[in-house]
């Protein structure tokens, strides 16, 4: 789950039930290359080309082994650290899937990514599959893995430094120098721990090794259901290899066409939105116990903490909670409106003197994804941000988004540091010859705003836009309209009326 869109700050992804994990997987590089991206890279770090050498790789078929939760298997795929370079270092890609109910009318596989970026596919699966209808599970392998950097595919290994930033203040236009020194921290550590992967872990790998897990798998055609930052891996595969489609849904929309600091504002404008929403829902329910002034009890609740007394458990520690770890704590509840009671409790209870639960909920953030691979995949999917830049959107966000946009901004300030090149995603998104793609925006979304459904959807030929109408991110297993729409679609590819809405 998450703050930012795949351009500066945090985590972006559609949260699932508790599920257990994979067992582990080689994770290691192994062996070394320089971290500087080969001509042959740097010749294909568009969306849209790959190069000769990276559409020659042909992956090991995947060796599966029972693993928990019971009913499901788990395996691992060897991958190119560079593309450019097939037959040099290679990692290990963590995967898991939950057969087909039915073998005998099986269709392939359906290739799941939960978001982020930095969330587990391994570990998500399971939540994923519950919110499946019976027959998509039915007719489908449900497979899911660890994008590379994450979990069990070489991670990534520099969480500590990022939660020391977010104990900073980072809802400040002008922040104290600590922060500045904190951002470099996160940058220093991922670049010490992770060397040679760092220049490796940008979407357009991630797409590529998409390609290589559909081989992997035998599948002629790819079925596909990304969430969140997952739609943005959606879209960089359909540029490049739009005729391996067979089925591709992509749920909360990363539109890639927008200015990176553009889409973090945009989105810092559809939290405060959502927060807005709460706010109103608050006043018109006797039982809210920050009536009568729910904003007034969200802006003291920012107070307490700047003053140092927000109490609570962070990462295992007792810490004083950072004006941004209860920041966080307010985003990660707007998420879903099912989820506003509980922070309307815990806000009431952390004015009262108890801040545990407010920590819990900021907690379940920080722990929803990899935050050190959150923050390398961001700050190679875009250019380098300079000082002025940030500055620019600082001022923006104080006007436009003055609840959540100072910190969504500053958290781009690690990316200032970062010592591996960027990649940048071509902002030309252009889809040529792929099968009709599914687009889902929900209009409460706070995390990926609906107008980014209805603009990513324009751009895709033969697309369908649907609508859920709910205050939530994403619309995967929200209700029966929802998994009858994606049902008849994955298994009989039929696209529903156009202006269709859940």
């Amino acid at each position: 789950m998450a703050v930012t869109l795949a351009v500066l700050g945090a985590a972006c992804h559609e949260p699932t039930p508790d599920s257990a994990t994979a067992p582990s997987s080689t994770t290691t590089v192994t062996s070394t290359v320089g971290t500087s991206p080969s001509a042959s890279e740097r010749a294909a770090t568009t969306v849209g080309s790959t190069s000769p050498a990276a559409e020659g790789f042909e992956p090991a078929p995947v060796s599966w082994k029972s693993c928990s939760p019971s009913g499901y298997q788990c395996g691992s795929v060897e991958v190119p650290l560079d593309y450019g370079e097939p037959n040099g270092p290679r990692i290990s890609l963590g995967i898991k899937r939950k057969p087909a109910g039915d073998p005998n009318s099986r269709i392939g596989s359906l290739f799941f990514n939960p978001g982020g970026p930095g969330a587990s596919g391994v570990e998500s699966l399971p939540g994923a599959v519950s919110r499946l209808s019976d027959p998509v599970k039915e007719r489908f392998d449900v497979v899911a893995w660890d994008p590379r950097g994450v979990g069990e595919s070489a991670p990534i290994r520099c969480d500590s430094s990022v939660v020391a930033l977010y104990e900073k203040d980072l809802d400040e236009q002008h922040p104290s120098p600590d922060v500045e020194q904190a951002s470099k921290a996160v940058a220093d550590e991922c670049a010490s721990r992770s060397g040679d992967l760092l220049a490796h872990v940008g979407t357009i790998d991630t797409a590529r090794d998409l390609d290589s897990l559909r081989k992997a798998v035998a599948d002629d055609k790819l079925n596909y259901l990304g969430v969140s930052y997952g739609t943005l891996i959606g879209l960089v595969y359909a540029e490049m290899y739009p005729a391996n489609i067979r089925a591709m849904i992509i749920d909360g929309v990363v539109d890639p066409t927008l200015d990176p600091y553009e889409a973090n504002l945009d989105q810092s404008k559809a939290v405060d939105r959502a927060i807005g929403q709460f706010v109103e829902w608050c006043k018109k329910r006797s039982s809210c116990p920050l009536k009568p002034d729910p904003a007034g009890a969200l802006d003291e609740l920012q107070a307490e903490a700047d003053a140092g007394r927000v109490a609570g458990t962070i990462q295992g520690e007792d810490v004083k909670l950072s004006p941004t770890l209860t920041s966080l704590a307010v985003i990660t509840a707007t998420y879903d409106e099912a989820s506003w009671p509980t922070l309307a409790q815990a806000v009431r209870r952390a004015l009262d003197g108890d801040g545990s639960a407010v920590a819990m909920i900021a907690d379940s953030y920080l722990g929803e994804a990899s935050l050190g691979a959150n923050n390398a995949i961001n700050c190679i999917d875009a250019p380098k941000p300079t000082q002025r830049e940030i500055d620019d959107l600082l001022a923006k966000a104080q006007k436009e988004a003055p609840r959540v946009g100072l910190f969504n901004a500053n958290a781009g300030r690690v990316c200032e540091h970062w010592q591996a090149e960027p990649k940048p995603i071509d902002r030309n998104l252009e889809v040529n010859g792929s099968a009709p793609i599914m687009v889902w925006g929900t209009t409460g979304d706070n995390a990926t705003p609906y107008d980014n459904a209805v603009h990513v959807a324009s751009l895709l030929p033969g697309s369908r836009l649907v609508t859920l109408d709910a205050n939530r991110h994403a619309a995967i297993g929200e209700n029966a309209c929802v998994n009858r729409i994606f049902s008849s679609y994955l298994v009989d590819l039929d696209l529903p009326p156009s202006g269709t809405r859940c």
